[in-house]
């Protein structure tokens, strides 16, 4: 008897048929010498190895922009399950911020230059609700124009980043610690938590660089009012948040690209000085 051997071919094995006796037929001479094919099946234990959610990060969808971080996305757009496509920030703090809304900026002569239409502070009355939504949206992080896209539950996103157009100042802090239990004015204590800050001056009520003040008044439809620095009198030099088109303290703003405003799900890293 003689061996037979198998010949590879694009992944298949292909056997050639044994050597047969002379048929009574044509058809069955024909039948006899067509060559066999078998195909290697994947078995059924290695197909339980995959992860199922895996499949949908093959499709380029995530759950949160944390979410697209653990699986190592870059800054830019990306596409969530229940949002769409948004723009997340990933070389800040960790990474997984999702962009909420843009304040934008308007610096004359400069370059960039802005908009002259976007030199004063957001034009809605937010006070940085899940649920507010404004303007046209940009997944590429547009700093120039003012929008606000709704990113649903508020208690999903536990953590917030105020931060500049062009990165050079950001304050991280407790999302549920902008929204005061009561009013806060300018003598108010400090009681936002800073988690983390990028270039912000701290000042001199912010001795450990740990607390900063937001304001809230009784009147005031630009409320929240928020800084990183400490006291409200120093961040008014610093503003990263005032709304209802304020034309006050707008300096900082268009001179650093606006500000944009991000959530995240997850905990951000410990501070940093």
């Amino acid at each position: 008897t003689r061996a037979r051997s198998s010949v590879e071919v694009g992944g298949l094995s292909r056997v050639p048929p044994p050597a047969t006796m002379a048929s009574s037929s044509s058809a069955a001479a024909s039948s006899s010498s067509s060559p066999r094919w078998t195909l290697r099946v994947l078995t059924l234990s290695l197909l339980l190895l995959v992860d199922a959610d895996a499949f949908s990060h093959v499709a380029g969808t995530y759950h949160s922009c944390a979410d697209a971080k653990s699986h190592s996305q870059a800054t830019g757009a990306t596409v969530l399950h229940s949002l769409g496509t948004v723009y997340c920030e990933q070389d800040t703090f960790g990474g997984g911020w999702m962009l909420v809304a843009n304040v934008g900026f308007f610096n004359s002569g400069a370059s960039p230059e802005g908009l002259a239409g976007s030199a004063n502070w957001f034009p809605g009355d937010t006070d940085l609700s899940p649920s507010y939504s404004y303007g046209t949206y940009s997944t590429a992080w547009d700093k120039t124009t003012h929008y606000y896209k709704a990113p649903g539950t508020g208690a999903a996103y536990p953590y917030t980043l105020f931060m500049t157009g062009d990165k050079a100042f950001a304050c991280a802090v407790y999302s549920s610690e902008l929204v005061a239990a009561g009013y806060q004015t300018e003598a108010s204590e400090l009681t936002v938590e800073v988690r983390e800050r990028i270039g912000v001056n701290k000042g001199p009520g912010t001795s450990k660089g740990l607390v900063t003040n937001i304001m809230y008044t009784s009147t005031n439809a630009a409320d929240p009012q928020f800084g990183c620095a400490g006291g409200y009198y120093i961040n008014a030099d610093e503003m990263l948040w005032t709304e209802n088109g304020a034309t006050t303290y707008v300096a900082f703003k268009n001179l650093h690209q606006g500000v944009g405003y991000f959530v995240r799900t997850a905990l951000v890293a410990p501070q940093v000085y």
